[in-house]
């Protein structure tokens, strides 16, 4: 009997073996095996994420150009309500500033000595004012420079410019400053 059992404790000793063979040659085939598709399930998955990617772009692009549709009109109405806010400082600097434009011109025309007509008149947003005109004689630009810079609502009055024309009459430049008359009354006490 003892034979009979070495014979099937043999049989256990080769099975046994060759079940571990076999188990080691599974692993290092199952091994091999993922080896080979980690690299293609990697490179399926980094396609997938690729085109994922695409359609995230594309759909990111589409919303880009419809909000440029809806930001262009709004870039286009700051800048209008920035020039009109321009526009309101303007008028609220001017109506702030006490000058009557009507008295100013009256003043003006009042100071205006009967050889100079004048061509035109520009008033900037400070209150300056440049008068442009001519004369026939060249002495009259002077004296008209002299009347508005007596006037009590101008401040700084200077002669720009004085140069004879074609016709042998004088075309002059002349700027003052209109002040407020609060700042007259300032300045007379």
């Amino acid at each position: 009997m003892d034979k009979i059992n070495y014979d099937l404790d043999l049989r256990s000793a080769e099975y046994v073996a060759s079940t571990r063979l076999i188990k080691k040659g599974a692993v290092k085939l199952f091994i091999i095996i993922l080896l080979l598709l980690l690299p293609i399930i990697m490179l399926a998955g980094l396609q997938s994420y690729r085109g994922y990617l695409e359609q995230k772009t594309a759909a990111l692009a589409a919303d880009i150009s419809a909000l440029k549709l809806k930001v262009e009109p709004l870039i286009a109405m700051t800048a209008e309500t920035e020039r009109l806010n321009e526009k309101l400082k303007l008028e609220e600097k001017l109506s702030g500033s006490k000058v009557s434009w009507s008295t100013a011109m009256r003043e003006i025309r009042s100071a205006l000595p009967h050889t100079l007509i004048l061509d035109s008149i520009t008033i900037d947003s400070g209150g300056s004012v440049e008068i442009k005109g001519t004369s026939q004689e060249i002495k009259s630009p002077a004296l008209y420079r002299q009347n508005i810079a007596n006037l009590p609502l101008t401040g700084y009055t200077s002669l720009e410019s004085v140069s004879m024309n074609q016709h042998r009459s004088y075309n002059f430049v002349l700027k003052t400053v209109f002040i407020s008359t609060g700042e007259v009354a300032e300045n007379e006490n």
